[in-house]
């Protein structure tokens, strides 16, 4: 197959061994661009559109990794069993729900019961409470009365174990 190829280019006259040589270097040059040269040009375009993106993603882990951080120091300062019981309490007294019933089921488990109590006020403070104190409500039930707006709700809240 060489000696047939070399028998051809030498069979070629000067000039069109010099405009094949001139085709061929066209040829190779179009298959480096097309092979080597534009998917990284569009890969480098793509990735500068990216960028913006990226760093803002990259914020917004550093801003989630700082929460995080607080979130868990949080969790190793959360207050014993005796101290979250009276923090219950002052977060009803806070949210203005009088006359409410709190008992210890268990170890870090607690059932509130409250009757002709606002909805509304109910459950905003069962959230909170939830969120503040870290808390997770185990069941809930609630029952409406004969007033409107009113209803009669018991909760169980359970501590997260600490770590």
């Amino acid at each position: 197959m060489i000696a047939a190829l070399r028998a051809f280019w030498f069979g070629l006259s000067r000039r069109e061994r010099t405009l094949t040589g001139a085709g061929a270097g066209i040829v190779l040059c179009a298959l480096l661009i097309l092979v080597a040269i534009e998917p990284a040009w569009k890969t480098r375009a793509r990735l500068r559109a990216e960028l913006p993106d990226l760093r803002e993603q990259a914020v917004e882990l550093a801003a989630l990794a700082q929460e995080a951080a607080r979130l868990r120091e949080h969790l190793e300062t959360r207050p014993g069993t005796a101290e979250l019981e009276d923090a219950i309490e002052q977060s009803l007294s806070r949210a203005g729900l009088e006359d409410v019933g709190i008992a210890a089921v268990g170890e870090a488990q607690w059932t509130v019961r409250a009757q002709a109590v606002p909805a509304g006020q109910w459950l905003r403070w069962l959230e909170q409470v939830a969120r503040e104190l870290r808390l997770r409500v185990g069941s809930a039930r609630i029952a409406r009365t004969g007033s409107v707006g009113l209803i009669d709700a018991e909760a169980t809240l359970n501590a997260f174990p600490k770590r």
